[in-house]
């Protein structure tokens, strides 16, 4: 009679343990509802960018002039050798933290944050040259476009974008590419 009573004792807390494992799983890994993402699925941000597939229409739209394009080309061409020393120079930071015996890592964070700001700082007249080129229809468009998501179009902000842009290592590809191939068929 206690055999039976340990079999059953031992039924329910097995049926028990199995029962509870699958509620505390599904809890910690459904993505949205629990607190991590499951495997091999990304955390969605809240206010993530956009990417260029979403903003390509907003582009097509502003009817980018032959002469902003060679402007941004030549702005482009022109920031080149600053956004080139500035990742040497942020890669020779990484590997000197990195051979380091003790890194630290915050430091290095709070170095490269202030190359990265010293270095658009140094591109923001480039970008406010393209701000510059705008034409009044497309500031307007572009304001018709914040107000749709309920912001006021910010001139300051787009000449930030476009100076992150204007680092960007492979624009000049991307902008000689679009040259070669004509105007956008999509």
């Amino acid at each position: 009679m206690l055999n039976l009573k340990k079999s059953t004792l031992f039924t329910t807390f097995a049926l028990a343990l199995v029962t509870a494992l699958p509620v505390d799983a599904q809890s910690t890994t459904d993505g949205p509802q629990g607190r991590r993402p499951a495997p091999g699925q990304r955390r969605r941000r809240p206010h993530r960018r956009p990417t260029p597939q979403e903003l390509r229409p907003l582009l097509q739209s502003l009817q980018i002039t032959p002469q902003q394009k060679e402007l941004a080309r030549a702005e482009a061409q022109a920031v080149l050798p600053r956004v080139r020393a500035a990742r040497e120079e942020a890669h020779f930071r990484m590997q000197a933290e990195r051979a380091r015996k003790n890194p630290d890592f915050h430091a290095l964070r709070e170095e490269l944050r202030e190359l990265r700001h010293a270095t658009l700082e140094q591109i923001a007249p480039h970008a406010r040259r393209l701000v510059d080129s705008l034409t009044p229809e497309q500031r307007q468009r572009l304001a018709e476009a914040a107000q749709r998501h309920g912001r006021e179009f910010d001139p300051a902000r787009l000449e930030q974008r476009l100076a992150r842009l204007l680092a960007h290592p492979r624009l000049l590809q991307r902008l000689g590419a679009a040259r070669e191939r004509g105007p956008a068929t999509r």
